[in-house]
């Protein structure tokens, strides 16, 4: 499942990437193998995760995950600003909702 990031991670998680993209490419450019580089950033992004106080990469994204979900039910929960309507507009808003509340009504 993917998400917009809306959280207070993402600068986070910025910072943490961009430090685990640059230990690669340094790792790379020493000349390590595809399979080196790749343990490099592994490595990098584990000491970045414990670093933040996880255990290991599962509790980072259990936290992410919550993170973001409160979040996102937070701007949910927000009230929505009312659209602005023509004075035409409105009056056909009001006959709708009298003729919903009266299909309401019949039932």
């Amino acid at each position: 499942m993917r998400l917009k990031p809306s959280s207070q991670l993402l600068p986070i998680v910025a910072d943490v990437y961009g430090r685990v993209l640059a230990d690669e490419a340094a790792a790379a450019e020493e000349g390590l193998s595809r399979d080196a580089v790749v343990d490099v950033g592994l490595a990098s992004l584990t000491k970045e995760i414990e670093s933040l106080g996880f255990a290991d990469y599962t509790a980072f994204m259990q936290h992410a995950l919550a993170a973001e979900m409160t979040s996102r039910q937070q701007r949910l929960s927000q009230p929505i600003l009312p659209i602005p309507m023509t004075p035409r507009q409105r009056m056909q808003a009001s006959d709708q909702q009298r003729i919903i509340e009266d299909l309401t009504l019949d039932t």
